[in-house]
C-alpha cells in the first residue's frame, strides 16, 4: 500500500477540498498521514483505518508574537519528524506556510523524497510583505529556493491562477504544472430541484466579513424587498464587528448561524434553499479569478447562483451548461438579480464538476494509484 502524507499548517477542517482529496486517497487504498492544527471551532477530521490524523498544536487567534511563533517552530519540527519515520512514498504541502517541513525533508532525504505542492488561493508576491506576513514570506523564499524546482507537482484550482503563479515562477515546466479545482463529491448531487415558488430563500455558507464581501450592501437590498427575500448565513468563522452588525440591522428577514453547518451536512441544508450566494469584493487578483468550492457546492444541489459582476472569472464562464440559473449583480448601478418567484423543477442530470475523478487522476499522475 503506497503511503501519503499531508502537512496543512492552517487547520485542515475550514478547507473542505483538502479533506476531500484525504478521503478519496483513503477510499483508492492509499494509507494517509496528516499533520495538521486543530481547529478552534469545526468537526474534528475523519479518522479510519487508512487515515491518521495528528494535532500538534491548536489554531490561536492574535496573542504573543514570540509564543506563536515558538508554536510555528514546533509545528514544523514534529512534521518534519513524522515524515522522517514514515518516509512516505509521497508528500503534499498545502500553501507555503506549510512548506518548511516538506522543505528540511527534501534537503535530509534528496530525491529520495517526492513533493508535491497545492495552493488553496493565489497569494501575489507583493502581499508577502504585508504586517503578519513575516512567516509566509521567509516559507515562499525557500520553496522558491529550495523547493518548487524539485516538486514533482505544482497545482492551483484554476487556469488563471496558475498562470499568474508561473509569471512568479518562470522555473516551473509544464510537466510539474497543473490545475486541480475544486469540486464536491459526486453523493452530492441532486438530479431535480423544486423550487416552490413564493418567497425566495437565500443561503450564505462561509467566513463574513465587512471589508471583503458585499455584505452591507446586499442585506440592505433585501431588506428593501420586505418579504420577497430571506437569506441565512451559516459560519463560525467572521470578524467581530459581524454580530454587531446584525444585531443593529435586526431584521426579520436575515438570520446569522453564527455556529456555522458541519461540511457533511451542507447537501441536506441546502434543500431547504432556492439560492447560493457569493458575496466576494475585488479586493484582490485571487478573489476576482476565482470559483470557489461554494459556487460548485450550490450548484451540485440544483441552487441558483447570485454572484457580482466583479467576480471575472465567473462572469466570463459559459454558464449555459449549468442547468440552475447563475445570475449576476452589481451593487454600485444598484442592479440585483430579477426575482423569479415562480414556482419551477430544475433538471441538474447533466451536472458533472465532482471532486473524485478530478483527485483519481491527480492520485495516478504522482504514482500513488494506477490509472
Amino acid at each position: 500500500m503506497k503511503r501519503l502524507a499531508i502537512i496543512h499548517n492552517l487547520p485542515m477542517a475550514y478547507y473542505p477540498p483538502a479533506f476531500n482529496l484525504m478521503k478519496v486517497a483513503a477510499d483508492s487504498s492509499v494509507d494517509v498521514t496528516v499533520v495538521t492544527t486543530r481547529a478552534q471551532i469545526g468537526h474534528a477530521l475523519e479518522q479510519n483505518r487508512r487515515v491518521r490524523v495528528y494535532y500538534p498544536i491548536r489554531e490561536r487567534r492574535g496573542g504573543n508574537s514570540i509564543l506563536n511563533l515558538l508554536r510555528q517552530v514546533y509545528f514544523v519540527l514534529y512534521a518534519l519528524l513524522k515524515l522522517l519515520w514514515l518516509r512516505p512514498d509521497v508528500v503534499l504541502y498545502y500553501e507555503s506556510s506549510s512548506a518548511f517541513a516538506p522543505c528540511l525533508y527534501r534537503m535530509l532525504r534528496g530525491r529520495k523524497a517526492v513533493i508535491c505542492a497545492h495552493y488553496h488561493e493565489y497569494v501575489e508576491l507583493r502581499e508577502y510583505n504585508r504586517p503578519g506576513m513575516r512567516l509566509s514570506r521567509i516559507a515562499r523564499q525557500w520553496e522558491e529556493r529550495y523547493m518548487l524546482k524539485n516538486c514533482l507537482w505544482v497545482s492551483q484550482t484554476n487556469s488563471f491562477r496558475i498562470d499568474f503563479f508561473r509569471q512568479d515562477y518562470p522555473f516551473l515546466t509544464d510537466t510539474q504544472c497543473h490545475i486541480l479545482p475544486n469540486y464536491p463529491p459526486q453523493s452530492w448531487k441532486v438530479v431535480t430541484k423544486i423550487h416552490h415558488g413564493g418567497a425566495i430563500k437565500c443561503v450564505l455558507i462561509g467566513s463574513l466579513s465587512l471589508q471583503n464581501l458585499f455584505l452591507r450592501e446586499f442585506c440592505h437590498w433585501v431588506n428593501s424587498q420586505k418579504g420577497k427575500i430571506y437569506i441565512d448565513f451559516y459560519a463560525f468563522n467572521f470578524h467581530s464587528e459581524i454580530k454587531k452588525f446584525f444585531a443593529e440591522l435586526s431584521s426579520p428577514y436575515i438570520t446569522l448561524h453564527p455556529n456555522g453547518i458541519s461540511y457533511h451536512a451542507i447537501p441536506s441544508l441546502l434543500a431547504k434553499y432556492d439560492v447560493g450566494l457569493l458575496l466576494y469584493k475585488p479586493y484582490s487578483i485571487n478573489v476576482n479569478y476565482c470559483e470557489t468550492n461554494k459556487l460548485y457546492e450550490y450548484l451540485s444541489c440544483g441552487l441558483d447562483v447570485w454572484y457580482p459582476t466583479t467576480m471575472k472569472l465567473i462572469h466570463s464562464m459559459d454558464k449555459s451548461q449549468f442547468a440552475p440559473q447563475i445570475e449576476a449583480f452589481d451593487v454600485t448601478t444598484q442592479h440585483f438579480p430579477h426575482l423569479n418567484t415562480a414556482s419551477r423543477t430544475v433538471d441538474n442530470g447533466s451536472f458533472d464538476k465532482f471532486c473524485e475523478p478530478v483527485y483519481h487522476n491527480f492520485l495516478s499522475s504522482i504514482g500513488l494509484i494506477e490509472q
